[in-house]
C-alpha cells in the first residue's frame, strides 16, 4: 500500500487574486447559470413545508418542526429554522428561499473547491503529471456547481435538505482537513464538529461524514487505518459524537421518518432494490450525459430481465472496483466509498414515495466528476485543462436551460410524464397542478393512473378522494380515504377530510369520530377542532361547541370559522358581549364571512340594534347571495321597521331558493299581508302549511287572510282545524261558529 504524502499544500504566501480570484469565479459562475430560478414558484413538497407549515412564522417555533406523514421538515430543526428565516424575509414570496438555496450551493462549492485543491496537492503523482491544483480544483468546483444534475437540489426549494446538508457535509470535511496543518487546529476542528451538528438537523445523511472524514485520513493523510487512531482519534471520535443528537431527532421521527420507508416487507425490498440497479446506473450516466432529466423518475415498476442484467452488471462492477481500490488504491477507494456510501442510507431503506431522484446525486456527483477528471489528467496531463472548461461550459448553460422547465408546476409535471409516463409522482402532480388550477374534472385520470402505478402511496388514494369530494362526490371519496388510512394509519388529513365528507352525506355522528381521530394522531390540528366546534354548534350542544372552537383558536387564532361558531355558541349561552366580541374578531380575519355577519345581526337583535341587525344581515346576503337564512332574516327586519318594499324581495328571493321552508313562506306571506296583496298571502301561507301543516299559527294566519279577502267558507275551514289542532284556541273555535252560523243564516 503506497503511503500518502505528508507534505501540507500551505506553501509561500499568495497574492489576493490567486487566493480568491476562484473563489468570485465560482459564485459568479452559479450566479449567471442560476439566474432564472428566481422566477420559479413553489412545487410539489414546496407547499407543506412552506404555506402548511404553521412554524415557519416563528424563528423560534421553526426549532420544533412539524411532524407528519411525507413531510421534508419533520425531525429536521435546521431546515425548518432556515425555511423561517426565508419566510421572515419574504413571506410566501420565493425569492428570497431561491436566494438562499443558491447562497448555500455555492458556499458548498466553494468547500469543494477548498477539499479538491488542498487534496491535489497532496498528491505526488497529480502535481508531476498536472500541477496546479488550484485550477484543477477549481475546475472540478466548476463543474460541479454548474452541473445540470444539481437543479433539482437547488431550484426545488425544499430540496434545500439535501443541498444544506451537503453544504454542512463538505465544510466538515474541508474544515478537518485544515485542522491537520493549520496552527489553529483546535478551532478548525470545533468547526468541522459544528458543522456536522448542523448537518444533523438538516438531513439524516450527514452520518456519512464522520464516517468518510476517517477513510480520507486514511486515504491522504494518515496512510493506514491505525494511524488514524493513533494520530487523530479523538478528532474523529468528536465527529462520531454527532450521531447521538442524530438518533434523538430519528426515534423522535417514529424511526420510519413518519412511515416514508419500511424494513417490514420483503415485497417491497425486493421492489425496492431491484429499482436501485437501474437508478444507481442512471445516476452513473447522468453524471456524464445529463439528458434526458426528470424532476421524478417514479416508483419501482418491473424491468425487464434483459436489462436488469445490464443494470446489475453496471452497479455490481462499478462497486466491485470500488472495493478493490479501497484495498488496492485507497485514493481511488476513497471516490468509491464517497459515492456508494452516500447513496446506500436511501438506496438499501426501502422508500414508500421514492426510488430514484436526482437529488440524492448532490454530493455523490463530486466523485463522479473527480473521478472523470483524474481519468482526463492520466491520458492528457495538463491539455485536460481545457477539456474540462468546455465542459463546464456546457453544464452552465445545461443548468440554464433545465430551470426554465422549473417556471411552471403543470410544465414541470408534464414534463416529467413525457419522460417517464411510468412515474407514479409525477402522474399525480399532473393532476394536483390541474387540481390547484380548478380544472378538478381533468386530474381525476392522473390520479387513478397513478394509484395503478404505486398502490403503496397513501397520498395518491388521498387526493383521488380529495378531487372526488371537491367535486361533490362525497359518497365516491370515502372508499379512497379508507384505502389512505389502510396504507398510514397516521394520516390524520385522510380522517379529517373523510370527516368532511361524512358531514356533507348527512352522517355527523361518523364525522365528529373521524374528526376526534385526526387529533389522536396530531393532537394540535386546530382545523379538527374547528369541525368538532361547527358539527356541536349544529346540535346545539353550546357549552361543548364553545370549549372545542377556543382550542382551535389556541392553536391558530387566525380561523375566522371557528370564531364564528364561538360567537354563536356564546350568544346560544347568553353571553352577548363575548359573542359579539368574537364575532368582530372574525369577521376582522374573514371580512367576507357570511356566517359570522349573521350571527352578529342576531346578536344586535338581540341587544335591540334593530338597525345594526338589518346592516348585517344585509353583510350575510352580499357575501353569500343564495343564504336562506340571513334573506328570511332581513326581510322580517325590514317588515318589522315599516320597510316592506325593501323586506318582500328578500323573503320572495328565499322562497325561491328554498321552495319547501315553511318558515320562508310563512314569513313572506305576512309582509304579503302587511303589504295587501292578499291572495299572493294566502298562496304563501298554503305553500307553508303544506311543509308544516301543524303550525297552528300559520294556520290562523291563513284563516284571517281568508276572513280579509271574504273568502268566508275558506276562513271557516282553517279557524275549525287550527281549533281542532290546539284545543286552547278559543277564539279561533268561536270565529269558526260565528262563520258557520253567519253562513248558514245568509
Amino acid at each position: 500500500m503506497s503511503t500518502p504524502s505528508t507534505a501540507s499544500p500551505n506553501g509561500p504566501r499568495l497574492s489576493a487574486w490567486t487566493r480568491f480570484g476562484p473563489l468570485l469565479a465560482v459564485a459568479l459562475a452559479a450566479g449567471l447559470a442560476y439566474s432564472n430560478t428566481f422566477r420559479v414558484p413553489f412545487v410539489f413538497d414546496d407547499v407543506l413545508a412552506v404555506f402548511d407549515n404553521p412554524t415557519i412564522g416563528s424563528l423560534w417555533k421553526a426549532l420544533k418542526p412539524p411532524s407528519g406523514y411525507g413531510l421534508t421538515v419533520s425531525g429536521r430543526p435546521v431546515l425548518n429554522f432556515s425555511l423561517a428565516l426565508c419566510h421572515a424575509i419574504s413571506g410566501a414570496a420565493p425569492w428570497s428561499y431561491h436566494l438562499l438555496n443558491l447562497i448555500v450551493h455555492t458556499g458548498a462549492a466553494l468547500a469543494l473547491y477548498g477539499i479538491a485543491w488542498r487534496t491535489l496537492a497532496r498528491i505526488p503523482w497529480w502535481m508531476e503529471r498536472a500541477g496546479a491544483p488550484r485550477l484543477f480544483g477549481l475546475a472540478l468546483a466548476l463543474l460541479w456547481v454548474l452541473h445540470p444534475l444539481q437543479t433539482e437540489s437547488v431550484t426545488y426549494v425544499v430540496q434545500r435538505a439535501e443541498s444544506l446538508m451537503g453544504f454542512f457535509f463538505l465544510l466538515s470535511l474541508y474544515a478537518f482537513v485544515r485542522s491537520v496543518d493549520a496552527p489553529g487546529h483546535r478551532r478548525w476542528l470545533l468547526l468541522a464538529f459544528f458543522s456536522c451538528l448542523l448537518g444533523v438537523g438538516t438531513k439524516e445523511v450527514i452520518a456519512l461524514a464522520p464516517v468518510l472524514t476517517v477513510f480520507y485520513d486514511r486515504a491522504f493523510l494518515a496512510g493506514s487505518f491505525l494511524e488514524v487512531w493513533r494520530r487523530r482519534r479523538w478528532s474523529h471520535l468528536l465527529l462520531f459524537a454527532t450521531w447521538i443528537p442524530l438518533l434523538v431527532l430519528i426515534v423522535g421521527q417514529g424511526g420510519d421518518r413518519g412511515g416514508t420507508f419500511s424494513l417490514n416487507s420483503w415485497d417491497l425490498a425486493r421492489t425496492y432494490w431491484t429499482a436501485q440497479l437501474e437508478a444507481v446506473s442512471r445516476y452513473l450516466r447522468l453524471s456524464v450525459v445529463p439528458w434526458p432529466q426528470a424532476f421524478d423518475y417514479g416508483f419501482p415498476v418491473p424491468i425487464a430481465p434483459g436489462m436488469l442484467v445490464v443494470y446489475a452488471a453496471v452497479v455490481a462492477s462499478a462497486a466491485g472496483a470500488a472495493l478493490y481500490a479501497l484495498w488496492r488504491s485507497p485514493r481511488l477507494g476513497f471516490l468509491g466509498a464517497w459515492f456508494f456510501g452516500i447513496l446506500a442510507p436511501t438506496s438499501l431503506v426501502p422508500g414508500i414515495l421514492q426510488s430514484t431522484v436526482e437529488h440524492r446525486m448532490y454530493l455523490p456527483l463530486a466523485a463522479v466528476l473527480a473521478f472523470v477528471a483524474a481519468t482526463l489528467v492520466a491520458a492528457l496531463g495538463r491539455r485536460a485543462l481545457p477539456v474540462l472548461a468546455v465542459a463546464v461550459f456546457a453544464a452552465g448553460v445545461g443548468t440554464w436551460l433545465r430551470n426554465g422547465v422549473y417556471s411552471d408546476d403543470l410544465t414541470l409535471w408534464q414534463d416529467t410524464v413525457a419522460i417517464r409516463p411510468q412515474s407514479a409522482i409525477a402522474q399525480a402532480n399532473v393532476g394536483t397542478a390541474l387540481y390547484s388550477r380548478g380544472r378538478i374534472a381533468e386530474s381525476l385520470p392522473y390520479y387513478r393512473r397513478s394509484l395503478e402505478l404505486n398502490a403503496a402511496n397513501p397520498s395518491t388514494p388521498y387526493n383521488l378522494g380529495l378531487a372526488l369530494a371537491k367535486l361533490g362526490r362525497h359518497a365516491e371519496a370515502l372508499p379512497f380515504f379508507d384505502r389512505t388510512l389502510e396504507l398510514n394509519r397516521r394520516f390524520y388529513l385522510a380522517h379529517f377530510r373523510k370527516g368532511i365528507s361524512l358531514r356533507e352525506l348527512g352522517r355527523p355522528a361518523d364525522a365528529y369520530r373521524e374528526f376526534m381521530l385526526a387529533l389522536e394522531t396530531k393532537s394540535d390540528f386546530a382545523e379538527s377542532y374547528e369541525q368538532i366546534g361547527a358539527l356541536l354548534v349544529l346540535q346545539e350542544r353550546w357549552p361543548d361547541a364553545a370549549r372545542f372552537c377556543a382550542e382551535a383558536l389556541q392553536i391558530n387564532p387566525k380561523l375566522a370559522g371557528a370564531r364564528a361558531n364561538l360567537g354563536i355558541a356564546l350568544f346560544r349561552q347568553g353571553k352577548l358581549s363575548e359573542a359579539e366580541t368574537e364575532l368582530r374578531s372574525a369577521l376582522r380575519e374573514a371580512p367576507a364571512l357570511a356566517e359570522a355577519h349573521f350571527n352578529l345581526g342576531l346578536v344586535h337583535a338581540a341587544l335591540g340594534r334593530q338597525s345594526d341587525a338589518i346592516a348585517e344581515y344585509a353583510a350575510a346576503v352580499q357575501a353569500k347571495p343564495d343564504f336562506v337564512d340571513a334573506l328570511v332574516n332581513l326581510g322580517v327586519a325590514e317588515a318589522q321597521a315599516g320597510r316592506l318594499p325593501e323586506a318582500l324581495p328578500h323573503l320572495e328571493e328565499a322562497v325561491r331558493l328554498a321552495p319547501p321552508r315553511a318558515d320562508a313562506q310563512r314569513n313572506l306571506a305576512s309582509a304579503l299581508f302587511e303589504a295587501g296583496r292578499l291572495d299572493e298571502a294566502i298562496a304563501a301561507y298554503q305553500a307553508s302549511l303544506a311543509s308544516d301543516p301543524g303550525h297552528v299559527a300559520t294556520r290562523l294566519n291563513l284563516a284571517n287572510a281568508l276572513l280579509a279577502a271574504r273568502r268566508l267558507p275558506e276562513a271557516q275551514r282553517q279557524f275549525e282545524e287550527a281549533a281542532h289542532l290546539d284545543p286552547q284556541q278559543r277564539q279561533a273555535a268561536d270565529m269558526a261558529e260565528k262563520l258557520k252560523a253567519y253562513l248558514q243564516g245568509r
